[in-house]
């Protein structure tokens, strides 16, 4: 047993680490306490010392990988705050633009086009209470165009309605397909 620690101290003096020194005295304490008593009840259980060496060594290399990926996943988040903080000025006035242009100028333009056709319903009403003051004729032409107005702005409101409701919905999956896209890549952090 004495034999076999000696050559494993040999070969692990090569390695100038604290890790050799603790594999060192963790195997000094196993071989101590348990049942081996000559160099071959060791190399039947360890391995050579060589080999046992090797062992030692790859799982110390193995332990610093792992310890060096820690470190540079680390380095990434620092860096992606890093990037977050330095994109702001451009990320936030594009976020109002994404807004704008998604939320309000649609309701803009909806909005707008509501106010036409509301003037044209109006103006039909007012053709039609306007024309009582002619003569027949006349009275028939206002009304006529006064009902065409109304009629036309009534089909035009139904559309209008129709293409909101399209509008909105799309706009809807739009942000939500956007933020499946935020979402995923948090999830696949």
């Amino acid at each position: 047993m004495d034999q076999y620690l000696e050559e494993l101290r040999k070969y692990l003096s090569k390695y100038n680490s604290e890790d050799a020194e603790s594999a060192l005295e963790f195997y000094t304490d196993y071989l101590t306490d348990g049942p081996f008593s000559t160099y071959e009840d060791c190399v039947n259980d360890l391995g050579t010392p060589k080999f046992l060496t090797r062992k030692i060594m790859a799982e110390q290399s193995i332990k610093r990988n792992k310890d060096s990926k820690k470190s540079r996943e680390n380095m990434k988040t620092i860096w992606l705050v890093i990037l977050g903080i330095c994109s702001t000025p451009i990320t936030i006035p594009l976020a109002v633009m994404f807004f704008v242009f998604f939320v309000i100028m649609p309701l803009v333009i909806f909005i707008s086009i509501f106010a036409v056709l509301l003037s044209v319903f109006l103006s039909g009403i007012a053709f039609i209470i306007g024309g009582l003051r002619f003569d027949l004729q006349t009275i028939l032409m206002f009304i006529g165009a006064g009902l065409v107005a109304i009629s036309v702005s009534t089909i035009l409101f139904c559309g209008l309605f129709w293409i909101s409701a399209k509008t909105i919905t799309g706009i809807k999956k739009l942000f939500i397909w956007a933020y499946g896209k935020i979402g995923k890549r948090k999830g696949d952090k």
